[in-house]
């Protein structure tokens, strides 16, 4: 819901440069801004699908988890080389790192239909 929120944010704001743009006749562009509502949109659609998908225990709901998790934990790492706060990157890289953890968990893996993986029983 917090992705949708922010998506609908980004579109307003772009809308509202747009306007500024055709009432003053200035250059301005919000193609960033509606560039970034696309994404926060599909990451919205995608972790909604995701959420489904674990609740109902379907096997392709597994790698749409694990796959969410690690792009999340990739923005978390970009977000902090551009200057982003220190604190929140941390709870995001720890929180996804948590979801990761657990959706490999022997037990999940087969609940889900994986093959149990060898790499976190001798590593954790």
């Amino acid at each position: 819901m917090l992705c949708l929120l922010v998506a609908k944010a980004l579109f307003d704001y772009a809308d509202a440069v747009n306007r500024v743009n055709d009432y003053y006749g200035t250059a301005g562009d919000a193609g960033g801004a509606q560039f970034a509502g696309v994404a926060y949109l599909a990451a919205s659609v995608a972790s909604f699908v995701a959420a489904w998908g674990l609740w109902s225990i379907r096997p392709w709901a597994w790698l749409l988890g694990c796959a969410l998790a690690a792009i999340s934990v990739a923005s978390a790492v970009l977000s902090l080389a551009n200057h982003g706060d220190a604190v929140w990157v941390v709870i995001n890289i720890g929180v996804n790192a948590g979801v990761l953890y657990y959706l490999n968990i022997n037990e999940i893996r087969a609940l889900f239909g994986r093959p149990p993986s060898t790499f976190m029983q001798t590593r954790l």
